[in-house]
């Protein structure tokens, strides 16, 4: 499998704080305000030269403010459609080409950057492929710290199912079966998985109405 692959990429040499609170109302004041810290374009403009100096809390702020940027999708068919078959057939410039443009709309996209990542790592682009796992790593960090997903009360916070199933891959977990219950804003997937006797939860988070056009 393509991630699996790509997967491979991210070594991560720091320890998960697991359990930090997702205050989303929090996080939509704090990115749409232009004095904070924490205003959307800035971080966005750190995250793409600077993902390196990243807090958890600044990432836990990229990761699930993208909920409301203007270009947040509840799920990426471009990335899907034209990127990953380029990937697939060995086609790395052409990949590299189609990314790059998919990431301009969008950086804060797991799926994509590891996609990037593999594509630069076997073009010998090593700078570029070191940037774009950094750029990963924050975003996976994020996810980690939001539970342990032990429970619906715990379970893992992601804003597409392809995070979701990212981060199954990363830990080496085999769904056998899902379960999903959707609530006003949010799914509950729980998994069970063929390495644990214990279920695995996740909720996966969604805006379908809101959105908002940042000020410069």
């Amino acid at each position: 499998m393509l991630h699996v692959k790509l997967l491979a990429l991210l070594i991560f040499a720091f320890k998960i704080c697991q359990g930090q609170e997702v205050d989303i109302d929090r996080i939509k004041i704090a990115i749409r305000d232009t004095a904070h810290q924490y205003h959307y374009p800035k971080l966005i403009a750190e995250f793409v030269s600077q993902p390196q100096y990243f807090s958890m809390e600044k990432g836990i702020n990229l990761y699930y403010g993208n909920l409301y940027a203007p270009n947040y999708k509840t799920f990426d068919f471009k990335a899907m459609t034209e990127f990953t078959p380029l990937v697939k057939k060995g086609r790395l410039r052409k990949a590299i080409s189609v990314g790059e443009e998919l990431f301009k709309e969008n950086p804060v996209n797991l799926y994509l950057l590891l996609g990037l990542g593999y594509c630069y790592k076997q073009s010998n682009q090593t700078d570029k492929a070191e940037l774009t796992r950094e750029m990963a790593a924050v975003l996976i960090r994020a996810i980690e710290a939001s539970g342990d997903g032990s429970s619906t009360e715990k379970a893992y916070k992601v804003i597409s199912v392809n995070d979701e199933y990212t981060l199954m891959e990363k830990n080496n977990w085999t769904g056998k079966t899902r379960t999903s219950k959707k609530t006003q804003n949010s799914v509950f997937d729980v998994w069970e998985i063929k390495e644990n006797t214990s279920a695995l939860y996740f909720e996966v988070l969604y805006n379908l109405q809101e959105k908002f056009i940042f000020p410069e």
